[in-house]
């Protein structure tokens, strides 16, 4: 990105991950995750910058908002993790792909405006696994499974019926619902 020019304005949110606001030549201005140990830079929308700046200061919802937006796995350091220790999650929320063919003035994504990304299959399943693993430690009577868009996840229609298959299947195996 080199035709864009740093303003003094920055943000942590947790160490090692900060929301850069950035002046272009032609004097509008835009909001960059930086992320400089894992070799990240991304441009986000100004709704992605105020919800990660809302949670800055958690670092487990900060990295998992950071990952949604980055489809991948950004390892931040942690003074202290011991917030993470009791969380067993039984519910989760999928976002299937960047991909949208509609172009709605209020989507927080920019959804149809930015590379097409997709979850992939493995991923999802893993997802799965770890939610029923959580729900039978817990002893929680089951699960919760969501399909959220930065973009259309209907338009995964493939990977939802698979994820819900595997779902019904590990749910049946377990004594779960």
């Amino acid at each position: 990105m080199p035709d864009l020019i740093e303003r003094d304005a920055e943000e942590q949110l947790v160490p090692g991950i900060f929301v850069l606001k950035l002046e272009r030549p032609d004097g509008t201005e835009g909001d960059v995750l930086f992320a400089p140990t894992a070799d990240l830079i991304l441009p986000i929308t100004p709704a992605q910058a105020a919800m990660l700046s809302e949670h800055s200061g958690n670092p487990s919802v900060t990295k998992l908002l950071v990952e949604a937006l980055t489809h991948s796995t950004i390892d931040t350091p942690h003074d202290d993790i011991s917030d993470l220790a009791s969380y067993s999650p039984t519910s989760v929320a999928l976002m299937l792909t960047t991909t949208c063919q509609l172009r709605c003035t209020y989507c927080y994504a920019d959804a149809g405006n930015t590379p097409s990304k997709h979850l992939a299959e493995s991923v999802a399943l893993r997802a799965i696994d770890f939610i029923i693993g959580n729900a039978i430690a817990t002893q929680r009577p089951g699960v919760i499974v969501h399909f959220h868009g930065a973009g259309e996840p209907t338009l995964r229609q493939t990977l939802i019926e698979t994820v819900l298959d595997y779902s019904r299947a590990q749910c049946a195996t377990n004594k779960l619902v």
